[in-house]
C-alpha cells in the first residue's frame, strides 16, 4: 500500500512539504503547488524551469518521490470556453517534468460546468480524451477528479 497526500496542505514551501512527508513517514507525495525561495507558488507545471530544478533536486536529495501530480489542467478555473491552448501548453510542460521526476499519474479534471444543470458540453469530453490521448502516448496515465 503507498500512502500519499496533497502536499501544499501543509504549506507551499517545498521544505515544508518535504518535512511533514517525512514526519508521516511516508516516501511519495501528491505535488499540486509549490514555492520555491525566489520564486512564486504556483502549480508544478507552471513554475519557471529554474525553480523546477530546485525542486527535482531538492526532491532527490531528500528521497521524496511524486507519486501523483495535481495538476490544474482543465480545472474548475477553466471552462470549455477557455482556448483549448491553455491546456495544452499545460499537459506540454507537464509530462516531460513528469518524466524527470518519475511521477506515475497526473491528476485532472473536466472543466466546470457552463450551465446551472452542471451539464459538460460534448466539446469537454472531446478535450478531455485528447488531453487522455497525451498523456497515455506518453506512459503517463491521468486520473480524474470530479
Amino acid at each position: 500500500m503507498i500512502l500519499t497526500g496533497i502536499a501544499d496542505e501543509a504549506g507551499a514551501l517545498i521544505d515544508t512539504q518535504i518535512k511533514a512527508t517525512r514526519e508521516l513517514g511516508w516516501t511519495t507525495i501528491e505535488m499540486r503547488a509549490v514555492e520555491v525561495p525566489g520564486f512564486p507558488k504556483a502549480n508544478l507545471h507552471e513554475i519557471p524551469d529554474a525553480a523546477f530544478d530546485v525542486v527535482e533536486r531538492t526532491l532527490n536529495e531528500a528521497g521524496i518521490g511524486i507519486y501523483c501530480f495535481g495538476s490544474t489542467i482543465m480545472n474548475w478555473a477553466k471552462t470549455v470556453e477557455t482556448r483549448f491552448e491553455v491546456t495544452l501548453g499545460e499537459v506540454r510542460r507537464a509530462v516531460p517534468r513528469m518524466q524527470r521526476l518519475g511521477t506515475q499519474f497526473v491528476r485532472v479534471m473536466s472543466f466546470k460546468p457552463t450551465d446551472d444543470e452542471a451539464v459538460i458540453p460534448p466539446v469537454g469530453f472531446e478535450r478531455v480524451r485528447e488531453v487522455a490521448r497525451m498523456f497515455l502516448g506518453a506512459g503517463l496515465p491521468p486520473v480524474h477528479e470530479s
